[in-house]
């Protein structure tokens, strides 16, 4: 990874230097690695329980939510964190201005 990094570096100076518009595409890959990494792993999907018959279970999560627009962003980024890639909402507690929201993880 080290050598990946190290070549990008000097890829980017290079292209800087010759004003070539590859740079700011390697640029724009390399500025944050977590949108990087979003951009080559899929985000994790819900899927329904029988689906998940025929996938392996990896665990389980719970994130809880504040605010007045809940919605799965944060549920999928603590099972991509946890490594599924898939999950099965299993049970919501809450108000809609604060949720816990429960989901099983299968890869």
């Amino acid at each position: 990874m080290k050598n990946v990094k190290t070549f990008a570096i000097i890829t980017l100076a290079l292209a800087s230097l010759s004003g070539s518009v590859y740079a700011s595409g390697l640029n724009s890959f390399f500025a944050d690695p977590g949108d990087a990494l979003a951009r080559v792993s899929p985000q994790p999907q819900e899927i329904s329980p029988a689906q998940a018959v025929n996938h392996q279970k990896i665990g389980t999560i719970a994130v809880t939510q504040q605010g007045f627009s809940v919605d799965n962003a944060s549920l999928k980024h603590e099972a991509a964190e946890q490594g599924g890639k898939y999950y099965v909402i299993t049970g919501s507690q809450g108000q809609t201005d604060h949720k816990t929201i429960e989901a099983t993880l299968y890869k």
